[in-house]
């Protein structure tokens, strides 16, 4: 049998094997663009539950008629406020379309075949993703039982091979974080041949929630690491896609910023990204009401049976006592949206992004239906 054009198109080993852990990519299509034409309860993607501050959205109004114009290539002025929000020189952040360019280009500057990189799982699939497109080899360490990424067990994968580590904290789909010993170990642990990434997409929630600040601690390390944040959760921009890494090193800084393209965040999404760092009372009273929010739906996980992680983020991770498949299939079926975790050994788990009260009375009641209780 011959190949299909598609199989021929992808020659890279890593990438086909990352496809084969999907039903088809038609189906994958179909997914999406499935879930882009229902208006549904969207409890699946770890939005926040309303929208950004009001002077974010007159910021946009008033930009609109400008988008004839390229943006900004250096992001000077949201740049410029970056390095106050996050207490860093401005040579040492660069800006990216989502996280997910980001990680793209740590691959890019790092991997090539038979490099190895290291990373939790189950998370972000991103990690695995870059990988896959440099043809390296993805080594998944198992979490630990409480949610976190194993750090033990991910020093001990280190080889001479290793050139980008990826640990998230707090962890997706888990929400749960790294203590500062954990970060002290990573930092002393992973050698200097490697890149670092420390993925703080739920910052601001861990910060909230009494969680340390890994910057403090990431800045003892001499070889190259960056942190890894964005605009989509806490500041409510994920429709825009504005993420930003803050580099360890002059060096690091530049090889991402060789790693881009020119024009690779929009004129509205920078303006946007810098009106809500001047609005960050709004951001905090929203990551406030997201962790009641959470609370409130974790009690509500506990008295239906289920087991929940004790998530720092914005969404919780449960075991319960039906399966996942079963449970998102029965939801999906009332228009309500939650994230199943495809991978052996967490068939029972669910993830359910924190939303208003009234969702989650919706979701909470819908759920007890299911489970009989």
């Amino acid at each position: 049998m011959t190949d299909s054009p598609e199989e021929i198109f992808f020659l890279n080993d890593s990438f086909r094997r990352l496809i084969s852990t999907h039903s088809n990519i038609s189906n994958i299509k179909s997914s999406l663009i499935s879930g882009l034409k229902q208006q549904k309860i969207r409890m699946n993607l770890n939005e926040l539950s309303g929208p950004p501050s009001p002077h974010v959205i007159s910021k946009i109004k008033e930009s609109c008629d400008k988008v004839f114009r390229y943006p900004d290539p250096s992001w000077t002025a949201l740049v410029k406020k970056l390095s106050i929000y996050s207490e860093s020189p401005k040579n040492r952040i660069v800006v990216g379309a989502g996280s997910d360019e980001l990680i793209a280009a740590a691959g890019r500057i790092t991997l090539s075949p038979f490099t190895e990189v290291i990373a939790p799982t189950p998370s972000f699939s991103s990690y695995d993703k870059t990988a896959a497109f440099a043809g390296a080899k993805i080594i998944n360490i198992p979490l630990r039982k409480d949610g976190s990424n194993d750090v033990e067990q991910t020093l001990n994968k280190v080889s001479s091979a290793t050139r980008l580590v990826f640990f998230a904290t707090p962890n997706n789909p888990t929400g749960v974080p790294l203590s500062s010993e954990d970060i002290e170990k990573v930092v002393k642990g992973v050698p200097d041949t490697a890149l670092l990434i420390i993925d703080e997409a739920y910052f601001e929630f861990a910060m909230e929630s009494g969680c340390g600040n890994s910057l403090k601690i990431l800045r003892k390390r001499t070889g190259p690491w960056a942190i890894l944040r964005t605009f989509s959760k806490a500041f409510g921009l994920a429709g825009l896609r504005v993420g930003y890494l803050i580099c360890g090193s002059e060096q690091v800084y530049l090889a991402f910023s060789a790693a881009r393209t020119s024009f690779n965040v929009n004129r509205i999404a920078q303006i946007a990204a810098e009106a809500a760092l001047e609005d960050l009372n709004y951001m905090q009273d929203m990551v406030r009401d997201t962790i009641s929010q959470r609370q409130y739906l974790y009690r509500g996980l506990v008295n239906l049976g289920c087991s929940p992680f004790d998530s720092v983020a914005n969404f919780v991770m449960a075991k319960t006592p039906k399966s996942a498949k079963l449970i998102t299939q029965e939801l999906g079926k009332q228009n309500i949206l939650i994230s199943q975790i495809n991978q052996n050994g967490f068939e029972d788990f669910i993830r359910v992004t924190a939303s208003g009260k009234k969702e989650m009375d919706i979701f909470l009641e819908a759920l007890r239906v299911i489970l009989g209780n």
